[in-house]
């Protein structure tokens, strides 16, 4: 099995204008991922980037989107974290970028 690090999906970064505006800084918008692809790259490791996949089901999205959860929790899951249906389309994900 390879060596994999991922980044994090669009939880923060995907905010859209008008419908979710939660008190963010500059850097937690960014994410905590930030430089996550570099040290892949540093290290010769391969870099799996979830960002695509949460797009459009960011915690800004309608509830039965989201598969990530923001500050007000609808689905059961930790704040800013994945939900069921998160962590089925994040794990789904990188087994079919494995093979």
């Amino acid at each position: 099995m390879p060596d994999i690090i991922s980044g994090h999906p669009a939880v923060l970064h995907q905010i859209r204008p008008g419908r979710c505006r939660p008190n963010l800084g500059a850097d937690q918008r960014r994410g905590a991922g930030v430089g996550r692809n570099q040290l892949a790259a540093e290290k010769g490791i391969e870099y799996f980037d979830f960002r695509p996949l949460s797009q459009g089901h960011d915690m800004c999205a309608a509830p039965a989107d989201r598969y990530f959860e923001g500050f007000r929790v609808v689905h059961p899951a930790a704040p800013l974290h994945p939900n069921a249906l998160g962590a089925a389309a994040v794990g789904n994900a990188l087994a079919d970028h494995i093979g």
